[in-house]
């Protein structure tokens, strides 16, 4: 497979599983503008780099989808149950295509037809003005003005917002790979920067990812390295040299600290597996 795509799955599924938890947060608060506009950005990238990458039907379903996210951004509709069933059935859809992308090697998107989702985000874009907003328990009944629930200014028609592309993904010793870096349009010198973006970057900036064969490769390596480190420990015991004995004093700490350095890398967090169940609670309700 070739790296560019490789990287856009794994980058995609990752993005795919914040979207899950975005949506259900706007669901629940229509006025979260921060996360709104990550939403659009994050769905806004996945249709550049499948226009890039030829993939066009993952990039209709994402333009739709991002339309959508534009009215919702310029205050022109508020997010509500229905809106929300319809993003998260797109990224259902986008999924699809990612599973028959990764099993084609790259070559093939998938002969699925996903044009009842692209005619069921229009139609959710032409909504009026005004939209019944998600009821949290005790909010008041009744319809919410737009403009009480976005802040953001509205954006522009050709180009909602400048700084388009999220953080880049950084891999090999710090270059950054392709998919992340298909800029669509330069930033906006005039535009403002939002300060959620900045602290964006400096998080991704600090991490990298690392094929999990390596890892456990090197978990291997290290397990070597602690059996000769415990071989020389007992024969340690044999030599009255105290220069020797610092050395292996000081070789069985920097081992221990090894391993448990390397056996942290391979773990993943918990909440990897627990941010995939209100999706599947919200789907069982629904």
């Amino acid at each position: 497979m070739n790296e560019v795509v490789r990287e856009f799955l794994l980058e995609t599924h990752e993005n795919l599983a914040q979207l899950d938890l975005d949506f259900l947060t706007l669901e629940k608060d229509p006025a979260e503008s921060e996360t709104l506009a990550r939403v659009f950005r994050t769905l806004h990238t996945v249709k550049g780099t499948a226009g890039f990458l030829g993939l066009p039907k993952l990039q209709a379903v994402a333009h739709a989808a991002e339309n959508l996210l534009s009215r919702l951004r310029a205050g022109e509709l508020t997010f509500n149950p229905e809106i929300a069933g319809g993003l998260l059935a797109s990224v259902d859809a986008i999924r699809r295509m990612l599973d028959q992308l990764e099993k084609s090697g790259g070559e093939s998107e998938g002969s699925d037809d996903f044009t009842g989702q692209i005619q069921t985000l229009e139609r959710l874009t032409k909504g009026s003005g005004v939209v019944k907003a998600a009821m949290s328990p005790g909010a008041p009944a009744g319809p919410v003005p737009a403009k009480t629930v976005v802040k953001e200014p509205p954006a522009k028609a050709e180009h909602p917002v400048a700084p388009l592309p999220p953080a880049p993904s950084i891999v090999n010793g710090g270059q950054q790979h392709f998919p992340s870096s298909l800029a669509m349009q330069p930033p906006n010198p005039n535009s403002p920067i939002e300060p959620t973006e900045a602290r964006h970057v400096s998080v991704s900036d600090s991490a990298i990812r690392v094929d999990v064969g390596l890892l456990d490769k090197l978990m291997t390596l290290v397990g070597e390295l602690v059996l000769a480190r415990n071989q020389i420990k007992q024969f340690s015991g044999s030599m009255e040299s105290t220069s020797f004995q610092a050395s292996v004093q000081r070789l069985n700490l920097l081992t221990g600290e090894l391993q448990t350095s390397v056996m942290k890398t391979r773990m993943q967090p918990i909440g990897n597996i627990w941010s995939k169940f209100p999706r599947t609670v919200r789907d069982v309700a629904q």
